[in-house]
């Protein structure tokens, strides 16, 4: 299961409200519409299997916990949380435990409404639908002061979290985490598995529906823009958002701060297919001149836990493409004339359990069509220039180099 943790507003030097030491917890308390969810964690198209009964939220808390006491209560009968008829039992288990898991979120189904998300439904909000968000309010207030408040989100679309992110030390983004995704979120609850996973979309708040009223504005840059490479309105958490139980570090590990490449060349290997990176022998496929033309980025475990990581490499154009040029007999624009993303995603890779103090390179091919700009006609070209380039993730920060691109405007056909 990919799942990440994020905390409210503590930078990833502070200590962190996970993961749980359920050998020092004498009680937990597990709350939410999803708290002993099963089926709903595996959303749908999923065969027929009798592990998502196993390997509840609940069952999986109380594995891990032993014989230590579970207080646990819905507090609301399913995601559509329509009153708070539940709320004093959720409140009531919360007032007793050392700590509390919320599990909240949506629920595939074709019952068409705020918290079920399917085919052919379009959701008209994005925040915790119901009374949902109320319920986390009123478990963080019937809490003791020292007891850390968790919150968990089964779901798959947006969720919006502003309005009940100062009512919880932690967030774990577990999406739906499959037949067994109960085990696995209680792993990465009590530090069995340090969290790795990135935010795959850009988190927005519960105002994007009023902000873009109209579901049929494809203009990815109206309104504030959508997506991470035309957002400009305020976000909850950005793409490649996500925190682990140790720190990381991120870093050139060459002296120089620039990477040359040329534009042909690049969009001769596009049209030839062999730009990939050939990770036997570190080069990119554009040939001997090319052997060093990759962007590498050295990961450090600056904390005290093994972990995984993932490093994302994004591009920007620095707008400086110079005076208008002519490629095979038809005018180009000015690059800064022609609208550019933010930043353009080039690449992602993972390391396995890197351990603390050890610092290993990984290195990310030189993607020509991610380079190139796209004219109002539709045609891709790459333009020479400078673009920046950020090495790491949204959690601990980017290396930041210059990549070069020489030679003059190429286009790069289609594909």
């Amino acid at each position: 299961t990919t799942t990440t943790t994020t905390t409210d507003h503590s930078p990833p030097q502070t200590r962190l409200a996970l993961p749980l030491d359920a050998s020092a917890l004498k009680s937990v308390a597990v709350v939410g519409p999803h708290f002993n969810a099963s089926i709903a964690l595996q959303s749908n198209y999923y065969g027929q299997s009798v592990l998502p009964q196993y390997n509840t939220p609940l069952l999986a808390v109380q594995r891990h916990m032993g014989s230590r006491a579970v207080y646990a209560a819905p507090g609301c009968a399913d995601p559509d949380c329509a009153d708070t008829a539940g709320f004093d039992k959720a409140t009531a288990a919360a007032s007793q435990a050392e700590a509390v898991l919320v599990f909240c979120g949506l629920m595939a189904g074709k019952v068409y409404n705020a918290s079920r998300e399917s085919e052919g439904w379009d959701r008209v909000a994005i925040d915790l639908p119901g009374h949902q968000a109320d319920l986390v309010r009123a478990v963080r207030k019937a809490a003791p002061p020292t007891s850390p408040v968790v919150l968990v989100l089964i779901h798959g679309g947006q969720v919006a979290v502003e309005a009940v992110a100062p009512s919880v030390d932690a967030i774990v983004d577990a999406l739906y985490p499959g037949q067994a995704g109960g085990e696995a979120i209680a792993q990465i609850i009590f530090g069995k598995v340090s969290p790795a996973g990135l935010t795959t979309v850009t988190h927005y708040p519960a105002n994007l529906t009023s902000r873009r009223p109209d579901i049929h504005d494809m203009d990815l840059r109206s309104n504030g823009g959508l997506t991470y490479q035309w957002t400009t309105a305020p976000i909850n958490y950005p793409f490649g958002h996500g925190l682990s139980y140790t720190t990381f570090s991120f870093a050139l590990p060459q002296p120089t701060s620039l990477v040359h490449v040329n534009a042909a060349k690049l969009a001769q290997a596009h049209r030839d297919g062999t730009w990939f990176h050939n990770a036997a022998s570190d080069v990119v496929g554009l040939g001997p001149d090319f052997a060093q033309q990759v962007l590498r980025v050295a990961v450090t475990n600056t904390g005290q836990v093994a972990s995984d990581v993932v490093a994302l490499a994004f591009l920007s154009h620095s707008r400086d493409g110079g005076p208008a040029v002519t490629v095979a007999g038809s005018p180009y624009l000015h690059v800064q004339d022609t609208p550019q993303p933010l930043r353009k995603l080039a690449g992602f890779d993972r390391l396995r359990l890197l351990q603390p103090g050890q610092t290993q390179t990984l290195s990310f091919p030189i993607p020509p069509h991610v380079l190139a700009t796209v004219l109002a006609d539709g045609s891709r070209v790459i333009f020479p220039g400078n673009y920046t380039v950020a090495l790491g993730n949204a959690g601990y920060g980017y290396a930041h180099t210059t990549l070069v691109v020489t030679g003059q405007a190429t286009p790069i056909g289609g594909g």
